[in-house]
């Protein structure tokens, strides 16, 4: 698992329980392409501001990354499941059951 990103209505809220109660550090910062605050922890926690309609259409789950050695053979051998390809990359499928993947390459960027 290389992290995984959860919606929060009070990203500050969250970003204070995280680091006090379980000693994690900010260790990124960013906006993603929708325009909303995200933060990455180093216990592979990223943090997103959603406003209400996102947190509505994703949920608390928005997407869990896993890193591979081969992101060419993983997508080859999940296109034998029946997964749909997000529009924002071939790395980006989401399941029947609606989990959304990220897939990395080992020590890929964010």
């Amino acid at each position: 698992m290389h992290h995984c990103a959860i919606m929060v209505r009070d990203l500050e809220w969250n970003i204070d329980l995280f680091t006090t109660v379980f000693g994690m550090r900010v260790i990124q910062t960013g906006e993603n392409e929708f325009g909303c605050h995200q933060v990455w922890l180093d216990g592979g926690l990223q943090l997103i501001s959603a406003n209400e309609e996102l947190y509505s259409d994703h949920g608390l789950l928005n997407h869990i990354a896993i890193a591979v050695s081969d992101v060419s053979d993983c997508l080859e051998k999940a296109h034998r499941y029946p997964i749909t390809v997000l529009p924002k990359g071939a790395n980006w499928i989401v399941l029947p059951t609606g989990l959304c993947i990220e897939i990395l390459s080992d020590g890929g960027e964010r």
